[in-house]
């Protein structure tokens, strides 16, 4: 399932955000891809940095990316976790916080 495009953009103003689609052994998964961009010298280009003003749009277009892997998601597909380490050592009191 692995592509060289992303299966989503999402635009808002100088920010956006892509979403990619992955497969591993453990199922299908997302990622996210997040830049602004700008023109310079006359050709349009990007980065990883944002303004104090970029935020709640920046925040806006991660809540809608959410929204779409989670529409976008196959039933039997889990986000993955790391799997829980147990440990049969019950001489060891528990951690407690």
């Amino acid at each position: 399932m692995e592509s060289n495009k992303p299966v989503h953009t999402l635009s808002y103003g100088t920010t956006r955000v892509t979403i990619w689609k992955y497969a591993s052994d453990l199922g299908e998964y997302f990622k996210i891809g997040v830049h602004s961009i700008f023109m310079r010298n006359g050709k349009w280009e990007k980065n990883s940095y944002f303004s104090e003003y970029d935020l709640l749009t920046l925040s806006k277009a991660i809540l809608d990316a959410h929204a779409y892997i989670e529409n976008h998601r196959k039933p039997a597909d889990q986000p993955l976790t790391i799997p829980k380490v147990i440990s049969h050592d019950d001489d060891v009191p528990p951690i407690e916080n």
